[in-house]
């Protein structure tokens, strides 16, 4: 049976389909949650940023820049400048890409979002 050091709590309990949470520790002792949840047009990325604690920094944003398809699966990752690299899948027409948006250590945004893999389902890749 696993052993937890504190209580359970919730990152965001407003909307609905929040799914598949990914968590990375920031330098200042906090942490960072990133998660896919239902936008108005399907899926988007939601990131939040918390004290040591669990306590919300700042609000809940918006990671991906369009809202139309599916934006899911998404992973997160502190570099080691302190900087933010959110990562996911992004449904276009046909196929999915790999997207990446980066920001500062403190949340705000570094970029809109780059593409790491365009038709990421292309076997041939």
């Amino acid at each position: 049976m696993k052993s937890f050091l504190g209580d359970s709590f919730s990152i965001a309990t407003g909307g609905s389909g929040h799914m598949k949470p990914k968590l990375a520790a920031l330098k200042n002792g906090g942490f960072v949650a990133v998660w896919q949840a239902n936008d108005g047009s399907g899926l988007g990325i939601k990131m939040q940023m918390l004290d040591g604690s669990g306590k919300p920094v700042g609000a809940i944003r918006s990671v991906n820049t369009a809202i139309t398809n599916e934006q899911s699966a998404p992973d997160v990752a502190v570099l080691i400048d302190g900087s933010i690299v959110v990562t996911w899948d992004s449904a276009n027409s046909t196929t999915w890409d790999v997207r990446k948006r980066m920001f500062n250590p403190d949340g705000s945004p570094k970029d809109t979002f780059d593409s790491l893999a365009a038709d990421a389902s292309d076997s041939g890749t």
